[in-house]
């Protein structure tokens, strides 16, 4: 099987995201995409619960029978680094190919995760560019690497900051997201600080 892994907040989730997968999905002949909510990044701040983060994704990826999420980092006490959970899937799935998908602004940061050379060694990354040639500016960071794969998908300006931006205005953010996690959105009273 083809999995491709596609970690993140996702503070919250939104069509751009969705989209990606499916893309990305159908683009590799993935068998499967498993959305992982990190627990407590390493690198950001100001986050919802990741309950809250955890339930808007299986939300948003209800009814699309390649898609499913784990719980695995969430579940996870402390800070969630992408290597420890590359290396668990991948012991625990050792007749799988993994891929992990990845935007062209994170990888360009990918210097300053865990392990990450340790982590460019085991798996391959799908590089979401969105029109842009940043190749030769990752080659030139990381060395030309037979695991990156780099992948043009549409532009979609869709963010996260965005969304909880025009939620705390009380902005509508219907289309940015689904509707049932507008609709948790709006329940659960979140990003509204």
């Amino acid at each position: 099987m083809k999995i491709g892994i596609f970690g993140g907040t996702f503070n919250p989730i939104h069509f751009g995201h969705i989209f990606i997968a499916e893309y990305m999905a159908d683009y590799m002949n993935l068998d499967k995409v498993i959305f992982i909510p990190s627990g407590i990044p390493p690198h950001k701040e100001n986050f919802v619960d990741k309950s809250h983060r955890a339930k808007m994704v299986e939300l948003s990826i209800e009814g699309n029978d390649k898609f499913e999420m784990s719980d695995y980092e969430i579940s996870k006490v402390g800070k969630s680094y992408t290597f420890d959970t590359v290396t668990y899937f991948m012991e625990n799935n050792p007749e799988c190919e993994f891929y992990y998908i990845i935007g062209q602004d994170a990888i360009l940061l990918l210097d300053k995760w865990y392990k990450y050379k340790a982590l460019m060694k085991i798996v391959k990354f799908l590089v979401v560019t969105r029109g842009q040639d940043v190749k030769s500016q990752i080659e030139e960071k990381y060395g030309n690497s037979e695991h990156i794969t780099f992948i043009d998908t549409p532009s979609i300006e869709i963010s996260s900051t965005q969304i909880r931006r025009r939620v705390k205005e009380n902005r509508s953010v219907k289309y940015f997201v689904k509707d049932e996690v507008n609709k948790y959105i709006e329940d659960n009273s979140l990003y509204k600080l």
